[in-house]
């Protein structure tokens, strides 16, 4: 294998770094985007991204959970249009989602994980395996709308691994008419020129890199001691991680992404949770508008005062589905928490963005006007060879 793209001068270390660990890739392959005041500076890509095909330049990866970022600054342009208000209760804009108790539950609490809204009920009769159930958003929506929260609202938060998307979905459809894929191409990907979009065309299926499944026996013991609950826990129905993963026979959606991300039924369906697909440069590109306060080269979609307002600290506490601490803002992992895993994105405790199963991992660091996207298709839920990844570019910068 080798590395190709390119690397701005001073930016050589990353490469390297690359070229010396092409073996943590474990069969698969990734990209690196990175740039710096809005201009790209890291642009490179390694391995394969199907077993008989190499990671080109235009090879997309499915962002998992990095999805989310995208998904939120949906309703932050919202918000910013005045045509949200994240402090009122969703079912102001969602009727039916007053149902069981959940009147009260704010949009925000919905952005930032702690509405208690975190499974599908009957999710067994809906959603299967095969990748049936997953494009019916009526019948999502309509169940999560008349769901009962697993805890009091607001009391605590816990990853809504899945059913964030939908309820994020749910509040676009009824504010603005679109469906949150729909307005993400049409108001920020199409006017930023990203090549990234949430439910991926058919045509651009051949694009997009084949996800290869978790294998805890290729981990390293201390990550494997950390990742393995999780991964139990995602398996467990009567557990709020096998709740939010839709668990059933000794089964859970982690056990499963390979075999769903790579089906073309979900792949077109819109889960804005975390089917988004994208290249490496744009997901950095996505993330330069958000590092630039919501503008990049002349075309603004948000005020900075948004960006402020949905990447300030919301909680920053124990995760009860995830079982580890974690720092959200609405919609948006903060860079704030230092646990298991370490931080993600980089040494600015101000940056922002969203991981996703695999390591990949999306953000913006105003504060060094930096923005990164990095992607794979390996499951690992592994973020140590991004994060060394990153590690370089900092010291690049550092080094300037």
């Amino acid at each position: 294998m080798s590395v190709e793209g390119v690397v701005a001068s001073g930016f050589e270390p990353v490469r390297e770094y690359l070229a010396e660990n092409e073996d943590k890739l474990l069969g698969g392959g990734c990209a690196l985007a990175v740039t710096l005041e809005g201009a790209p500076v890291v642009d490179i890509w390694s391995g394969m991204a199907a077993p008989d095909k190499a990671w080109g330049e235009n090879t997309r990866a499915v962002l998992m959970s990095a999805t989310k970022a995208a998904a939120a600054t949906c309703l932050a342009v919202l918000a910013d249009r005045g045509k949200l208000d994240v402090e009122a209760p969703a079912a102001t804009y969602w009727p039916e989602f007053a149902a069981a108790g959940k009147a009260q539950i704010t949009v925000a609490q919905l952005l930032d994980h702690s509405a208690g809204t975190i499974t599908i009920p009957d999710y067994e009769s809906l959603l299967q395996w095969d990748g049936s159930g997953w494009s019916d958003i009526q019948e999502i929506e309509r169940r999560l709308a008349g769901a009962a929260p697993e805890w009091e609202p607001g009391s605590c938060h816990g990853y809504h691994g899945l059913t964030c998307g939908w309820a994020w979905d749910a509040l676009v459809r009824r504010i603005d008419g679109r469906s949150l894929g729909e307005f993400f191409r049409e108001e920020i990907a199409d006017p930023l020129n990203l090549d990234f979009s949430i439910g991926t065309a058919s045509e651009d299926f051949k694009r997009v890199a084949r996800v290869r499944n978790i294998n805890l026996d290729e981990l390293a013991p201390e990550l494997r001691a950390v990742l393995e609950p999780l991964l139990l826990n995602n398996r467990d129905p009567a557990h709020f991680a096998g709740k939010a993963f839709m668990a059933r026979e000794g089964v859970g959606a982690l056990d499963r992404l390979a075999e769903l991300m790579n089906n073309p039924r979900v792949l077109e369906t819109e889960v804005p949770a975390g089917n988004g697909t994208a290249t490496a440069r744009g997901l950095a590109r996505f993330h330069a508008m958000l590092a630039g306060g919501g503008t990049l080269e002349g075309v603004t979609l948000l005020s900075p005062e948004t960006v402020a307002r949905f990447t300030a600290e919301r909680r920053t506490e124990m995760d009860t589905v995830l079982g580890m601490p974690t720092s959200r803002g609405l919609g948006f992992f903060l860079n704030l928490v230092e646990g298991p895993l370490g931080r993600s994105m980089g040494p600015t405790p101000s940056a922002f963005g969203h991981s996703g199963a695999g390591g990949q991992q999306g953000f913006a660091d105003p504060e060094r006007k930096v923005s990164v996207g990095f992607v794979r298709n390996h499951l690992t839920l592994e973020p140590f060879f991004g994060a060394g990844l990153i590690a370089r570019v900092y010291e690049c910068l550092d080094n300037a």
